[in-house]
């Protein structure tokens, strides 16, 4: 790059002025794993089936699980499936519902401008998280805990109004997306 900017200021044709340089550096790993919320599967007559768009019987417990679709270094890579929880629908539940799977937001280090700039105030504005060299940028940013955390929520209508589940799944490694599906009920 320096090669680059060293050509262009001392061309002979135009005086060039560099008013900044932006370098954007993509950190990537071997074994860089990244899920996202692909479905809900629930356990009928001991197979797993997709919930959406399934209809579920009131007044009946079912076992769900999250499916995640797995990245390796960005690309597609496979499935996998989180662990069983339970589904209870009341015996008032009636014509439908959802399952809302959202990643557990944390609060970001940096954010963008409108300009595209980049700031990263929570890594400067402590004296123990200034780091001085890149090398000590990457052992600041290795410190943090990245989420695995997938709020869920479950929600379906009663004979009378409607019911609200809150809970929250641990996913396999860092998570992201969010996801709805839909199901209907039947008494």
């Amino acid at each position: 790059m320096g090669s680059d900017v060293d050509a262009i200021v001392s061309n002979n044709f135009e005086d060039v002025a560099i008013t900044g340089i932006q370098v954007v550096v993509k950190l990537i790993s071997a074994s860089d794993l990244n899920y996202t919320t692909a479905r809900v599967q629930v356990l009928q007559k001991g197979v797993w089936r997709d919930l959406a768009g399934r209809t579920l019987k009131a007044k009946t417990r079912y076992s769900i699980r999250p499916v995640y679709l797995i990245h390796k270094n960005q690309k597609a890579a496979g499935t996998v499936a989180g662990p069983a929880s339970t589904l209870s629908l009341k015996a008032s539940a009636r014509k439908s519902g959802w399952v809302d799977l959202t990643a557990a937001a944390k609060p970001a280090a940096c954010s963008a401008t409108s300009s595209g700039d980049i700031n990263c105030s929570d890594l400067g504005s402590d004296t123990a998280t200034q780091a001085s060299s890149f090398d000590e940028l990457i052992d600041l940013l290795s410190l943090s805990t990245p989420s695995d955390i997938v709020d869920v929520v479950t929600q379906y209508r009663l004979k009378k109004g409607k019911t609200v589940g809150v809970r929250s799944w641990t996913a396999p490694g860092v998570v992201t997306g969010d996801l709805r599906v839909p199901f209907s009920i039947r008494r």
